[in-house]
């Protein structure tokens, strides 16, 4: 599955590639190009419901 997400420090957008048969619960680590901070992002599918949800966040860099 193919997503956007904005850089938490700088705003840029991110291409994210999510594949769920890695489980339904996941955290996945991109560094954006743009500023090199590192993005974490937990995406997680309630198969269930059909719910689908991203939480990303920044960590510091160097």
């Amino acid at each position: 599955m193919e997503h956007y997400i904005e850089c938490a420090a700088c705003g840029e957008e991110i291409d994210l590639s999510i594949d769920f048969e890695d489980g339904d619960d996941q955290e996945i680590r991109q560094q954006c190009e743009a500023c090199g901070a590192l993005n974490i992002v937990r995406a997680s599918f309630d198969y269930a419901g059909g719910d689908f949800e991203l939480e990303c966040h920044c960590e510091a860099v160097g």
